[in-house]
């Protein structure tokens, strides 16, 4: 059979955003590591740290298992697509949000996190900011999914890197692999896991024509 070439295109949210005045002001004169550090702490070959309590917090990560699992139920023989990992699944531990709602972990998604649980797990468990428990609950927090999040139709969210050594926008993100995918840079196993995404140029894109994507 052959193999479909996927190209990947990576999008820069539309517009600047204004949600996190307050706690980047928290930050500001901070000696806690800085994003660009924490990112790398979850790519292959990371140290793998606990807290007091035991929890490991960094280390390899992986993206959610394709498995059902505990979560899943069999539909016409079938496993029930499974949604994709919190940061939560990721550290095994249950966490209660502002809204007073509990999560709680699956023991197969151990270590293992989706796009938006990945950027959630940097910006929110590792670095403060405020999380909501789901899309649209009450409060400031990061959102759960990537639309939400980007506040438009984008499937997978990324941290900016900056700019490679041709000026090109890197992003790192966590995601599955798919057959015969462009992903440049891939900092984990093959299978799954975090990659580091180039942008993709595409002059003839019929929305925005002539600019980068």
């Amino acid at each position: 059979m052959r193999r479909r070439r996927v190209r990947r295109r990576v999008r820069r949210r539309a517009g600047a955003w204004h949600g996190g005045t307050t706690w980047l002001r928290s930050r500001l004169g901070s000696r806690d590591p800085d994003i660009l550090a924490t990112v790398f702490d979850y790519v292959a070959g990371a140290p793998v740290p606990t807290t007091a309590a035991g929890v490991r917090y960094s280390g390899a990560a992986r993206y959610t298992p394709s498995t059902a699992g505990e979560s899943g139920r069999a539909v016409q023989g079938k496993s029930k697509p499974r949604t994709g990992s919190d940061f939560y699944h990721y550290l095994g531990i249950p966490w209660t949000f502002p809204d007073a709602v509990t999560r709680r972990p699956e023991k197969d998604r151990a270590r293992s996190v989706d796009s938006s649980g990945y950027v959630r797990l940097v910006y929110g468990f590792r670095s403060g900011f405020p999380l909501n428990s789901r899309d649209g609950a009450a409060g400031n927090g990061l959102q759960r999914t990537p639309d939400a999040i980007a506040r438009g139709r984008i499937g997978r969210i990324g941290i900016h890197l900056g700019l490679d050594t041709a000026d090109q926008p890197r992003f790192i993100s966590s995601q599955a692999r798919q057959a015969g995918a462009r992903a440049l840079g891939a900092l984990l196993p093959e299978d799954a896991g975090l990659r580091e995404l180039r942008r993709h140029r595409s002059p003839h894109s019929p929305d925005d024509p002539g600019r980068p994507r």
